[in-house]
């Protein structure tokens, strides 16, 4: 365990210290995740111009699901989104190292890039939804913040389980793309209560399981709900996290050099 922290750290370090280099890279990246995260934000207020509610949701309620899932997404896409690249790393054969490697092949597809330009996006995100915490009175409960920092730990892992399922097919279709658009058409979906959607969609969104990345974390957060809802909210994440871990162990048996 403390070699991997240790290496963790050396990547973290480097990912930074690239930002001295790049500055001005990362600044019109961070800015344009902000750009893109804010113009998504202003279209609920405009929404809510010409609506009071949405599938029973209220404004706030709205931008709360709004801002904790892209918190959830954005923490995901700086400190995992190198998994996007499995698919270009098998065809190439650069995968190929990782194998020669005295540590998980895994480990360093998760964490050996972090993504500097979506820093943007996780501090946007993270005002916004301390915003909402402040709003419904979550902070000045410690059961409520701790159950928040539950839920989205476990969104982060649902995220990362999703990608890393998609991705981990490229060891047996090896191009993922037209699968990886239809997962990112589903992922823009959760943005909004899924109350709205028909019951066939709001059943994919479930299974997938996109509605623990928001949908169901807000809602308990926001009633106070202390159901057996909460439990499986919790372990939604880690529980797809497992499963992914299951798919990835198949397709490694199932990989083979492209000899390149």
């Amino acid at each position: 365990m403390k070699r991997y922290m240790t290496l963790y750290y050396h990547y973290v370090k480097l990912a930074f210290k690239s930002l001295f280099v790049y500055r001005m890279d990362f600044l019109i990246g961070s800015f344009g995740f902000i750009l893109s995260t804010g113009a998504l934000f202003f279209s609920l207020f405009i929404l809510f111009n010409y609506v009071e509610e949405i599938g029973g949701w209220t404004y706030w309620e709205v931008v709360f699901l709004f801002a904790y899932t892209s918190l959830a997404r954005a923490i995901w896409d700086t400190f995992m989104f190198n998994m996007m690249s499995l698919s270009t790393k098998v065809i190439d054969g650069s995968f190929d190292l990782y194998l020669t490697r005295p540590i998980s092949a895994l480990f360093q597809l998760l964490f050996e890039k972090i993504d500097p330009d979506t820093i943007g996006e996780l501090l946007f995100s993270f005002f916004l939804t301390f915003v909402c915490l402040y709003k419904f009175e979550i902070l000045f409960d410690v059961k409520m913040s701790l159950l928040f920092c539950g839920f989205l730990f476990s969104s982060v892992l649902a995220f990362s389980a999703i990608h890393l399922v998609v991705n981990a097919l490229s060891f047996w279709i090896m191009e993922t793309r037209t699968v990886n658009f239809i997962i990112w058409r589903l992922d823009e979906l959760i943005q909004y209560p899924i109350s709205i959607y028909p019951k066939w969609l709001q059943k994919i969104l479930i299974l997938i399981p996109f509605a623990f990345c928001g949908y169901f974390p807000v809602s308990l957060l926001i009633n106070a709900e202390h159901s057996l809802y909460v439990y499986m909210t919790l372990i939604a994440g880690p529980v797809a996290f497992c499963v992914a871990l299951l798919v990835w162990n198949q397709g490694m048996r199932k990989y083979q050099s492209t000899g390149s």
